[in-house]
């Protein structure tokens, strides 16, 4: 065999090696590899934007207060323990032995529409206080008219300098309120009535709190 042929000879066998040295990683495997990956980020992401907000349950509606109009809630009756477990004494009133107090009771009745007042350091917190403290600490809306579901915060015309809180129930045509309350008169009583707006803007200076 001459010296050409031998040549073209070994450069033959030595682009055979090399042609299986390129096909060592197939590039299927790499795609193999990214369809492997996606599936297990993608599903993560989506659950994660899924998650449905906490939501107030009560399982048993046996643990619900029933209020009556024109009768007292005491400190020991079964209405004040059962709204007290419900707002887990948010106002220390079980624990200072009070009978059920106009803020207990509208920090139960907005927490019954599903949403949990945060509160702010700042006390005390009277009733006549609300607008106030969440106008001070930029939390909530706090409105100078009023809206269904809003408390309303009796800032004077109540006999006492601690004012008082309700809840509006509705909100009327003509504007005059519709509201629930508690500690109306003490001790504990629940009541509902109808405020005119004359009445609500310039005897009790109401203003109105959106926890919406």
């Amino acid at each position: 065999m001459n010296k050409t042929a031998l040549q073209k000879l070994l450069e033959f066998i030595l682009s055979l090696f090399r042609g299986t040295k390129k096909e060592a990683v197939p590039p299927q495997e790499i795609k193999t590899t990214e369809v492997v990956i996606q599936p297990e980020i993608k599903p993560i992401i989506e659950n994660i934007k899924q998650q449905p907000k906490e939501e107030i349950k009560i399982e048993d509606t046996n643990d619900l207060p029933v209020f009556v109009v024109k009768v007292a809630n005491l400190v020991n009756d079964p209405n004040t323990i059962k709204l007290r477990k419900i707002i887990r004494d948010e106002f220390t009133g079980g624990k200072n032995g009070w009978d059920l107090q106009c803020t207990e009771y509208v920090q139960y009745r907005v927490q019954r529409n599903g949403i949990v007042i945060n509160w702010p350091a700042d006390r005390p917190r009277h009733g006549g206080k609300w607008a106030d403290i969440f106008e001070k600490n930029k939390m909530y809306k706090v409105l100078d008219e009023p809206r269904d579901g809003c408390a309303v915060s009796f800032t004077k015309g109540t006999g006492d300098a601690t004012g008082h809180i309700a809840f509006v129930e509705q909100v009327l045509a003509d504007q005059a309120i519709k509201i629930s309350e508690a500690n109306w008169p003490p001790p504990g009583t629940y009541n509902e009535r109808t405020i005119k707006k004359v009445d609500w803007q310039n005897k009790y200076g109401c203003r109105f709190i959106d926890f919406s």
